[in-house]
C-alpha cells in the first residue's frame, strides 16, 4: 500500500502526455487519463523524457526507442539491472 501511495504522489508531480504499449491487446484502453497509443505514434512525440516501465523488457524497449535520444528525449528506466 506505501508503495501506491508513493507513486501516486509523484505521477501527480509529472506531466504526463501519452501512455504507449506494443501489447495490441492494451492499445486503445486507457491508463491514467491517456489512450494507450502503439510505440510507433512516439515518433510524433515532443516532450523531455519517456519513462520506461516495463522489467521484462527494459532493455529491449530502450534499444527500440533510442532513436528519441537524438532528439534530445531522456529514456527513464526504473529498474536497475547491473
Amino acid at each position: 500500500m506505501h508503495l501506491f501511495h508513493v507513486l501516486e504522489h509523484v505521477l501527480d508531480r509529472l506531466a504526463i502526455t501519452g501512455v504507449y504499449d506494443a501489447d495490441p491487446g492494451k492499445q486503445g484502453g486507457r491508463l491514467l487519463g491517456h489512450v494507450i497509443e502503439p510505440p510507433e505514434a512516439l515518433r510524433e512525440f515532443h516532450g523531455d523524457a519517456v519513462i520506461v516501465s516495463s522489467y521484462a523488457f527494459q532493455e529491449e524497449i530502450v534499444e527500440q526507442l533510442s532513436y528519441l535520444r537524438g532528439r534530445g528525449v531522456d529514456l527513464v528506466t526504473l529498474y536497475d539491472k547491473g
